[in-house]
């Protein structure tokens, strides 16, 4: 896997969770406030997810490399995260964000 793909494959990644914070806060704004749960920390129960998180889309894409060249891998990609999506009842802006996260995986 090429550092040009990583910083892709993560810089896309950071987009389709802007996708997904813009959506929340025009909700909220509209609603006229944001929900009332406690926020989470960032350093104590954000960050050591995001850091395994990280970890484990490095291994997958190590993992995965030689299937991520066939040319069918935009067709395979749409299928397994449309049954995926579906699977985990995503609404239109989770569905948004994840193609959003995953439109250059094929791209090495």
């Amino acid at each position: 896997m090429s550092r040009e793909f990583a910083v892709r494959f993560f810089s896309d990644q950071i987009e389709a969770n802007k996708v997904v914070q813009y959506g929340l806060l025009s909700d909220w704004r509209r609603a006229g406030k944001a929900p009332d749960e406690p926020r989470p920390n960032l350093v104590r129960d954000i960050r050591p997810h995001l850091d395994r998180l990280q970890e484990d889309f490095i291994q997958q894409l190590v993992a995965t490399q030689s299937l991520r060249k066939e040319k069918d891998c935009p067709a395979q990609i749409a299928k397994a995260s449309s049954l995926y999506a579906a699977e985990h009842r995503f609404n239109a802006l989770y569905l948004v964000a994840f193609d959003r996260a995953l439109a250059r995986v094929c791209q090495e």
